[in-house]
């Protein structure tokens, strides 16, 4: 069964991620952008906001930076890679609240 993948989020951010739904890895690992396709951690630090390459299991320290991150829909959607506007609809509330 596929698990919503946890914010991670404090007040006073200086920049929140937010992905359309998490990958198929992230459900798994509990973990932001942990497909190792995913480009995020590596543009993050070329980007020049980390001072080096972040893995996944570490998504939590970037609050230390002032960076947080949070999904549109907290599970991916039953086919990877096809988000429906109704996925999108039933999270709507709960991604307000947050």
């Amino acid at each position: 069964m596929l698990k919503p993948v946890p914010d991670v989020l404090k007040k006073n951010l200086k920049i929140i991620f937010v992905g359309f739904n998490p990958s198929i890895r992230s459900s798994e690992t509990g973990h932001h952008f942990a497909n190792p396709s995913n480009r995020f951690w590596n543009i993050l630090y070329r980007a020049g906001l980390t001072s080096r390459k972040y893995r996944p299991e570490e998504d939590v320290g970037l609050l230390k930076l002032g960076y947080g991150m949070t999904n549109m829909c907290l599970v991916p959607p039953g086919r990877p890679r096809i988000l429906r506007i109704r996925n999108i609809r039933m999270e709507r509330r709960n991604y307000t609240e947050r």
